[in-house]
This record gives structure tokens, C-alpha cells and sequence, in this order.
């Protein structure tokens, strides 16, 4: 039998014995030279269906990325995450399959693989004609600080993994309906979270990977490994218009109702005018509309009835006085109020002095580091963290028609 010489034929076979099959995919391979990822001493053994390996430089074979990318499906605006990165073939393979709108992060322990990767996107780049925006940092796979709510869709490890020791902390890093695909000691294992928060795991072939370097390997002897293994923090993109599509149903919902019930003089939403509410998306979490989220809401305001109401975060119950303190009492706690538990327990607690100081603030014209610019972040972080659900939700109440009993913030601006 013929081997394939060049990536067209590379893909040729692939499409003849079957392993790649969606349209996308395939043009994705096509597009994607496999030999621009790999060094010129490989040759043309790089297009051969089989791992190859030039000192750091190492490919897996074909068929592993093709059953991989079959598996997670990743689709425009998609967020996909490589554990391992390595030359970042997959991952340039993966920014043709979620376009511009989609987030691929990388994560590489290995530093001349790093400059290595950079230099392969650079100049398929170049040669495609596309700004690819990948982001790849230096640390340990298995430390990615991921934000609540910012979890991925995609995400695939090139190394092989003990599930007793690394199975709760990559569950931890899918969305729901996420999808991963991860080699399990001899297994490659695909892994989707579901909507109840239980795991669908199903293995997919026999493999043969090198392990994962654990975050405690100094410890134990590892050599070559940094001390200590660097986490990795990825810029998280706030909402914005030209992100819309890529968020999740329900947070594209509250934006629609929210906007809709704005235009409308006796709803909550129109005491902010619309330019504000399009700011304070960007600071809501990606899944503080979500069902989930919802229910979890539910039951904080359940218990603070139960409790007597609670307090209101690290801003205090500066809500309660009227506009001046709102803003002077939430200046140095502001930070943490991106906590949904903080969040919830404090919605409540939120008064038309807020609204006010916050339609105030946001007209002021501010100077950096000037005591106005501090208020408007006090203020912006109450807003973000407390009267989002409250008003968003209310939006989403109002725009549906529902008969549901308006709320103090609502009663005490109709007296």
C-alpha cells in the first residue's frame, strides 16, 4: 500500500479508511499542512499515519487528532482548551473549526516548544493569510485557574493521565455539554458533561502516551520540572456585541429581554439608560443566567428569608442608606462581589439609591486614579454583582409576561 507524501494525500487516506468523515474536519486537515508543524528533518515521514518525534518536537499520529476533533465537534464560537499543546497542530487545526469568535487556549510546560508553536502559527498564518488568535501560556496543565462560568466547550489532553489522581480536577474544566477527550492510562477516554452534572464516558481506542507531568513532580523527583509548576490564568473576553453569539442561550436571552424591557417607561431596567446595561454585561458571568444558576438562586433567597434577610457582601448594608453611602460603603469591597453566593445573598438588599448613585456615576466625567474613578468601580461592582439578577431578571419577568409580584426595587419606584 501506498504512504502517503504529502498532506494532500494525507488526507486522502484518512477519507478512504474512514477516520475523518464531517466536511468540516476535512477541510480543515486539508487546509492545515501537517509538515508546517513538524522540522525539516522529518521529512516526509511527517505525512505517514504514525507518531513522529524529532527531539522536543513531537506529532501524534493522524489518526489520533482526526478521532479527537470527530469527537468534541467543535463548531463556530466554541471554547476549546489543549492540555499539552505541543506544536499546536490541533489547535490550528481547531481555530479553522470555531472561527474568530472562538476561544483556544493552550498550555505547554515545555518552554522550547513554546517558541517553537509560536513560529508554526506564525507562518501558517501567513501562508493561509489569517490572524489565528490562540492564545498558548507557559505552565502546568494541570493548574489552569478557570473562573466560574468560563469553563469549555472543547478539551483535549496529550498526555497520558491517571484518573484516581486528575479525573475531578478535568470534570472541574468542562461546560455543560462540554466535551473531553483525554488518554486514561491505555485508553483514549471521550468525557461529556451532562445537564444533571453527571459524566458520559466512553472509551474510543488503545493508546500508548507519555504521562502528564503532575503539579507536585518537584516533589517527587522530577527533573527539569519548574519550581514550582506555574499556574496558568487565561484573559477571560467580557461580553460585548461582537462576542453575543458565542455566549450561552440564556445569557443571550436576558440580553434581548433586558434591552426590550428598557424601552418601556414602567419597567425596572428603563431606570438605567441602555448604554449602562450594555457595560454591566461585561462584568455578568457567563452563567449567572442559566438554569442552574437560577435554582441555586432560588434557594440562597429561600435561606435568607429563613435567616432573616443576611448580610449584603463585603460593601455591607451600605444599600440600605440612601445614594451617598452605597457608593462609600461598597468603595473597598467591590472586588469581591463577583461571588455568586456574595451575589445572591445580597441582591436583595439592593434599594433605588443604588440605581441612583449608579445613573450618577456613570454620567460623571472621571479622572484615572481620582476619587470619582474609584467610586464609578464601587459603584459598577455593586451593579455588576447585586442588581444584575435583580433587574435582569425582572427584565426577563417583564418581557414574558409574567404575573409574578413585583419587587421592593420595583414597589418603592412606583409610590
Amino acid at each position: 500500500m501506498k504512504l502517503p507524501r504529502s498532506n494532500d494525500e494525507l488526507v486522502a487516506y484518512m477519507k478512504k479508511h474512514g477516520m475523518v468523515k464531517t466536511p468540516a474536519i476535512i477541510e480543515a486537515f486539508r487546509a492545515v499542512d501537517r509538515g508546517d508543524f513538524a522540522t525539516p528533518n522529518l521529512g516526509q515521514v511527517v505525512y505517514f499515519n504514525r507518531p513522529v518525534q524529532d527531539g522536543d518536537v513531537h506529532l501524534s499520529a493522524p489518526f489520533i487528532y482526526a478521532d479527537a476533533l470527530e469527537e468534541l465537534s467543535p463548531r463556530p464560537g466554541m471554547s476549546f482548551l489543549n492540555i499539552g499543546s505541543g506544536t499546536c497542530y490541533l489547535s490550528y487545526l481547531v481555530s479553522m473549526l470555531v472561527g474568530e469568535l472562538g476561544v483556544n487556549h493552550g498550555v505547554e510546560l515545555n518552554e522550547a516548544l513554546l517558541e517553537h508553536s509560536a513560529r508554526c502559527i506564525a507562518s501558517t498564518d501567513e501562508r493561509l493569510g489569517r490572524n489565528t488568535d490562540i492564545q498558548v501560556l507557559h505552565g502546568n496543565g494541570l493548574r489552569v485557574a478557570v473562573e466560574p462560568g468560563c469553563g469549555y466547550d472543547c478539551v483535549y489532553v496529550g498526555a497520558g493521565c491517571d484518573p484516581d489522581l486528575t479525573l475531578p480536577y478535568l470534570q472541574g474544566l468542562l461546560n455543560v455539554g462540554g466535551v473531553m477527550v483525554v488518554p486514561f492510562r491505555e485508553e483514549l477516554i471521550r468525557m461529556e458533561r451532562m445537564a444533571d452534572g453527571s459524566f458520559s464516558i466512553r472509551a474510543l481506542c488503545n493508546v500508548c502516551f507519555s504521562p502528564i507531568v503532575m503539579a507536585d513532580a518537584k516533589k517527587e523527583g522530577f527533573r527539569g520540572t519548574p519550581e514550582p509548576p506555574p499556574a496558568v490564568r487565561f484573559v477571560v473576553k467580557p461580553w460585548s456585541p461582537l462576542c453575543h453569539s458565542v455566549y450561552p442561550r440564556s445569557f443571550r436571552e436576558t440580553v434581548l429581554n433586558v434591552l426590550m424591557a428598557n424601552a418601556r417607561e414602567d419597567s425596572l431596567p428603563g431606570t438605567l439608560p441602555p448604554a449602562l446595561w450594555m457595560e454591566i454585561m461585561g462584568f455578568a458571568r457567563r452563567d449567572w443566567f442559566s438554569e442552574s444558576a437560577i435554582v441555586q438562586e432560588r434557594e440562597a433567597t429561600a435561606r435568607s428569608k429563613r435567616t432573616g434577610g443576611g448580610g449584603g457582601g463585603s460593601g455591607g448594608g451600605g444599600g440600605r442608606k440612601g445614594k451617598g453611602k452605597a457608593a462609600r460603603g461598597n468603595r473597598g469591597g467591590g472586588g469581591g462581589s463577583m461571588d455568586a453566593s456574595s451575589s445572591s445573598s445580597s441582591s436583595s438588599m439592593i434599594t433605588s439609591g443604588c440605581l441612583g448613585a449608579a445613573r450618577t456615576m456613570a454620567l460623571l466625567p472621571v479622572r484615572a486614579g481620582s476619587a470619582a474613578a474609584t467610586q464609578v468601580v464601587a459603584v459598577r461592582s455593586v451593579v455588576s454583582s447585586c442588581l444584575v439578577k435583580e433587574v435582569l431578571w425582572s427584565g426577563n419577568r417583564q418581557v414574558a409576561g409574567e404575573g409574578e409580584k413585583p419587587s421592593r426595587l420595583t414597589k418603592r419606584r412606583r409610590k
